[in-house]
């Protein structure tokens, strides 16, 4: 019986590899070669589908942008991002998270970023019962990995505020600083951002302590933000 149950098993194993070779296989000899950063115009009929291929050179953070307009039909189309063994490396439901509706021009438009290690990816689109016209636009960057916060000193020189400056860090955009009664930031805790390596609070109880942190940040050109680590907090006791 257990030796059954493991041919068995073995079996499954097996039909499932084939079966993502045979997909990735058929991608691969199916796919039109897409450059990144190029914007792609076409069109599909209904229940087809076409592939693009696209290769990634280094770990980047890699953003899609899409339109479709299938004659103000119910959404018909669906779009996947596969490795090249066939693994599917951004679902459907991952490139519509952003995905929005004109009810005008009837086009479906959506972004999404994430990233990817180097390699080869495959780009599906399909349709089901609707002839769909769409453009869609990849690009990478370089991924960016930002140094921890290091928040150099928070003081109250004036009645009811703080000044707390930090380091610069590179290829940041802004500092994004947290300020809390509680040490933990556990409750009451909120958050103000500035563009320079210093940020006033004011409006803040006298007589009560503040404990502070800072984290650096950037935004990729598709809208996601990346932040460093929290700096170690620092507290003041306000004038």
């Amino acid at each position: 019986m257990k030796k059954t149950i493991s041919l068995i098993l073995c079996a499954l194993m097996l039909f499932s590899i084939i079966g993502v070779i045979t997909a990735s296989a058929a991608m691969a000899d199916e796919a039109e070669e897409y450059e990144l950063g190029v914007k792609y115009d076409g069109a599909l009929k209904a229940y087809s589908k076409h592939y693009f291929k696209f290769v990634i050179a280094k770990k980047s953070h890699v953003s899609f942008n899409y339109k479709f307009n299938n004659g103000g039909q119910y959404d018909r189309c669906a779009w996947t991002v596969y490795s090249a063994d066939g693994s599917v490396a951004c679902t459907e439901s991952d490139l519509k998270s952003k995905q929005s509706y004109n009810m005008t021009t009837a086009d479906f438009t959506g972004k999404y970023g994430k990233n990817y290690n180097a390699g080869t990816y495959y780009l599906e689109i399909k349709t089901t019962n609707a002839t769909i016209n769409y453009s869609f636009t990849i690009d990478a960057e370089a991924k960016i990995k930002l140094a921890k916060g290091v928040l150099s000193s928070v003081k109250s020189l004036k009645k009811a505020q703080f000044v707390a400056k930090c380091k610069k860090a590179t290829d940041a955009i802004g500092y994004q600083f947290q300020y809390s009664t509680n040490e933990q930031f556990k409750k009451g805790v909120k958050t103000v951002k500035s563009a320079v390596a210093q940020r006033t609070v004011k409006r803040l109880k006298s007589g009560k302590r503040y404990y502070v942190r800072v984290r650096p940040y950037t935004i990729y050109t598709d809208g996601t933000y990346v932040y460093g680590q929290y700096s170690l907090p620092k507290s003041v006791k306000i004038k």
